[in-house]
């Protein structure tokens, strides 16, 4: 959603957008979640084969994305049996 800053000497700040890519057959498991105290507030939690944890949040279509993902990652685990 918003751009990481980083200060350089003085008053200038510059900002860096960023995208994080994980290949599909590096996906070990996702998991959504809500916040307990705002259900309003979903996330999704992606762990990759190397035990790294992503978490990603504002999604147009929580429901779809954590539908389409989990889909995925079953797909993966039923064509390695």
């Amino acid at each position: 959603d918003n751009p990481l800053s980083s200060s350089e000497a003085g008053d200038k700040t510059d900002w860096s957008y960023y995208k994080v890519i994980i290949p599909l057959h590096q996906l070990k498991s996702v998991n959504p979640s809500t916040n307990r105290t705002n259900s309003a507030e979903k996330y999704i939690q992606v762990i990759s084969v190397d035990n790294h944890e992503f978490w990603y949040m504002g999604f147009l279509n929580y429901g779809g994305a954590a539908k389409c993902l989990d889909e995925l990652v079953q797909d993966r685990h039923l064509q390695s049996v």
